[in-house]
């Protein structure tokens, strides 16, 4: 869905409307110029971190690369680098929570009116998380943000939140009063559960110990699996009182 508001897939019916004009009329440039997309998994040059930054504006000022970093929750990081911006990096030398934050640095650096999300703090600790929402909130007061997230708590700001299952939008909300519960309930129709179904459903005490029991000593694999492990760590903790020692392979 991003990639077709993006233009960088065209729908085969239908049509994309920006300030009432169907994309299809303006200049790619300009476009290009006007959206701007984080995805869940960024994409970075085998160049230094300046470079890469630069990428989004090559005019960018030594005090405008770190401004950006420092609203991308990035600056300690990259300061920790053996030669600060002019370490040359690759996707195996920067964690993912490292290279979504250099992804929404170059954000702020193109300062494009359209941002498009998708996922794009999924591998950050929730502190780290908020503190990157409360800048992009601040610093793109007057542009378009469309969000991509599986963490309700993320779109609490939003004007509008629709709710999607297999690609199609099943209910949208034009407030965010008690979102948690009515995306429950719309996942719950979706899925053909009813509130009966989870009465006699099994308590977290006597599902996690059995969840737990399978994983063993294995490592959580999966797209998302700093997620995963951190849900898990978080449960073991409050239901058990021990963390979640497991490795996670993202």
């Amino acid at each position: 869905l991003l990639k077709v508001l993006s233009h960088d897939i065209i729908p085969d019916d239908g049509a994309v409307m920006l300030d009432g004009i169907n994309i299809n009329e303006y200049n790619e440039y300009s476009l290009k110029c006007a959206i701007r997309h984080a995805p869940q998994t960024p994409f970075v040059f085998s160049m230094t971190v300046r470079e890469n930054l630069q990428m989004a504006n090559s005019k960018a000022s030594e005090k405008d690369l770190w401004n950006a970093l420092e609203y991308a929750d990035a600056v300690d990081f990259v300061k920790e680098l053996e030669n600060g911006l002019d370490t040359v990096i690759n996707r195996s030398t920067l964690s993912g929570s490292q290279l979504q934050r250099l992804a929404l640095a170059r954000i702020f650096l193109r300062n494009s009116k359209i941002v498009l999300l998708d996922e794009a703090t999924s591998a950050m600790d929730n502190i780290t998380q908020s503190r990157i929402m409360s800048t992009l909130k601040k610093v793109t007061k007057n542009h378009t943000i469309i969000m991509v997230a599986h963490r309700i708590h993320i779109l609490k700001d939003s004007d509008v939140i629709l709710y999607m299952q297999n690609g199609k939008i099943v209910d949208s909300f034009e407030t965010l009063v008690n979102p948690h519960q009515k995306i429950r309930k719309s996942s719950m129709a979706v899925h053909g559960i009813t509130d009966e179904m989870l009465e006699n459903a099994p308590s977290e005490e006597e599902i996690f110990p059995k969840i737990f029991e399978f994983i063993g000593d294995n490592p959580i694999v999966a797209h998302n699996a700093i997620f995963d492990y951190s849900f898990l760590n978080k449960t073991s903790k409050r239901l058990f009182n021990k963390p979640f020692e497991n490795r996670y392979i993202d």
